[in-house]
């Protein structure tokens, strides 16, 4: 059954929440407060009329309706007050019944927090007024050592469980919301909640809740949900359409962030407004080669001179690799000189529409990574001075790619003895790749299984992309419909970017299946492939989900870390946009 039909059954049938869970049974989870799309727009209503009146009357504003739906529903409320995307306040009130706690919360919001100070408009029509409606608390049975970093983890699921932490009559709680919005880690915010709280560890108790969490951005405006801060990608949303525009604004955001150098701003962090001071050479790396592949499908000049000159800036750091005849490596400032950074040069240079004018760049380059391959199939990681001997990481299934691009223009039979080795190693090898180390290596094997007509290789390939399909989530075994297609690395981690070389993955072993007509495996490959689309969409970040940030051209169409972190690093925009690319060309207009 595809993912569109699970997403429709449990849709119909009212079962999204309730079919499996993700860590902890439905009957374990505490309940967000049951208000529909109506309610959520009454209380919407009441918020922007406590607004209007307060602001021009001075007077607090009461009502004498409450919708029968509505008159048993009791909770705290947390409402947001924003102006062109500044933050005018925040107020929490409760616990009491749902709509007078509302009218408090937005009285509440008046007081300024001192974080963004600006006019208060007139009327509430240039205000958008965000709502966290919270739930009951369940007390949260914790072990020792509950604060520390990946402990907590376990007992919470970051975006969807807020939490208070008391002592005695002393309490502090956040919401899943502010959790998001700041990018705060839950043990780093525990932390700081149990010094506000005071008392010993052993005094303090955890409690957790669900809540309803929308905007709306002016009055009579339809409410924008938010599920992890996320606005939910439907899969018949994923359309030729969707792809390409996604395809479009990842572009713009590299084009945006590369610099006169060539070079590209790593990370933006859209909590801090800013792009941090940090950097990755081996990610510098990996923006080219995806911009070389949008390059060699886009007719925009600017992206054919922005990726060329990207790879010129790599090409000025090749160095001979001394002692090897008509070697060079990639060196970098750090001097760590790793694999994978000359490894995806030589993929860019493939990539770009005019590959021709770096051929002999891409056999010195081709011929340093077969010096690095051991007798055993493995690979050396780094060059002198700074090797290291790897097997299932990353950097080698980088190096086989780059190899089987390389073999694709100039076939040389040292690329295939290179791809027989590395065959005998992982088929032969004791330990099993972990699933982020396995998503990179179907992609050469499945390729050049392809290429070289190699069925073993396809059988390998196929070997580790059914492990990844055991780790996909869908509606059979989790309640988090902003998930569904993602695949969840290790079982307390929060599905991420990964995502997106796992859709790659599965293309390649989709690709190889329809060569070797193996029909049943290329449905199942498709149908994993379709999923992992939809959620690599979701971590996309569009213009309903940017009301709280600042600087829409550095965050809309940019691509998030994972569901629960925002930051927007150039490894996300790489992964993403090699894998929509793919994904389009094969799935969505696989004859042109």
């Amino acid at each position: 059954m595809s993912l569109y039909n699970l997403w429709l059954l449990a849709t119909v049938w009212g079962l999204a929440g309730h079919i499996a869970m993700s860590s902890q049974s439905l009957a374990q989870d505490p309940q967000a407060p049951p208000l529909t799309p109506q309610d959520q727009r009454f209380l919407s209503r009441v918020a922007r009329r406590t607004y209007d009146q307060f602001v021009n009357q001075g007077a607090v504003y009461a009502t004498d309706y409450i919708p029968t739906a509505l008159q048993d529903v009791k909770g705290y409320v947390l409402v947001t007050l924003y102006t062109d995307n500044h933050r005018l306040g925040k107020g929490t009130s409760g616990p009491g019944g749902i709509v007078r706690t509302t009218i408090e919360a937005t009285l509440a919001a008046f007081q300024l927090d001192g974080h963004d100070v600006v006019e208060r408009p007139k009327e509430s029509s240039n205000v958008l007024i965000e709502i966290e409606a919270i739930g009951p608390e369940i007390r949260v049975e914790v072990k020792d050592q509950w604060m520390q970093p990946g402990v907590i983890e376990r007992f919470l699921e970051l975006g969807v469980d807020g939490f208070t932490l008391r002592c005695g009559d002393r309490a502090r709680r956040v919401c899943p919301s502010e959790l998001i919005n700041k990018n705060l880690t839950m043990s780093d915010t525990l932390k700081t909640m149990a010094q506000a709280v005071g008392g010993s560890p052993q005094s303090l108790t955890l409690w957790r809740f669900r809540t309803k969490h929308w905007y709306q951005s002016g009055p009579g405006r339809h409410i924008v949900p938010l599920h992890r801060g996320l606005t939910i990608v439907t899969p018949d949303q994923v359309t030729l359409a969707a792809v390409n525009r996604a395809i479009d604004t990842i572009t713009e955001q590299l084009l945006h962030r590369q610099r006169a150098s060539g070079l590209f701003a790593y990370e933006y962090e859209p909590a801090a407004g800013a792009y941090s001071s940090r950097d990755n050479p081996v990610h510098q790396a990996g923006a080219a080669w995806a911009l070389a592949a949008t390059a060699a499908t886009s007719q925009r000049q600017t992206v054919h001179d922005a990726a060329a000159r990207a790879i010129e800036t790599q090409q000025a750091a090749m160095r001979p690799l001394p002692g090897v005849e008509s070697a060079a490596c990639v060196t970098s400032q750090d001097q760590r000189n790793k694999l994978g950074l000359t490894a995806q040069v030589l993929l860019a240079m493939a990539a770009h529409p005019r590959h021709e004018r770096f051929q002999e760049d891409r056999a010195r380059l081709a011929s340093a990574i077969l010096w690095l391959q051991k007798p055993t199939g493995q690979f050396v990681t780094a060059f002198p001075p700074a090797r290291r001997l790897s097997g299932f990481g990353v950097y080698p299934s980088l190096a086989l790619l780059a190899l089987l691009e390389q073999y694709r223009s100039q076939p040389d039979q040292r690329i295939l003895q290179a791809f027989n080795k590395a065959h005998a190693f992982y088929t032969s090898a004791d330990d099993q790749p972990s699933t982020a180390a396995a998503a990179w290596l179907i992609q050469p094997f499945a390729r050049m299984a392809v290429v070289s007509n190699r069925k073993e290789f396809a059988r390998f390939a196929y070997r580790l992309a059914d492990r990844l399909i055991e780790h996909q989530l869908d509606p059979r075994n989790c309640q988090y419909p902003e998930l569904y297609g993602s695949v969840r690395l290790l079982p307390a981690s929060v599905p991420d970017i990964n995502t997106a070389v796992c859709l790659s993955a599965w293309l390649d072993a989709l690709q190889a299946a329809r060569r070797f007509g193996h029909t049943d495996r290329a449905a199942k490959y498709l149908g994993a492939a379709e999923g992992a689309a939809r959620f690599t969409l979701q971590l996309q970040i569009r213009k309903a989900e940017v009301y709280y940030m600042r600087l829409d051209r550095d965050t809309v169409g940019g691509v998030r870390t994972s569901v629960a972190d925002n930051r927007i690093r150039l490894e996300n925009l790489q992964y993403a946009l090699l894998a929509l690319i793919k994904y389009r060309d094969m799935v969505l207009r696989p004859n042109g």
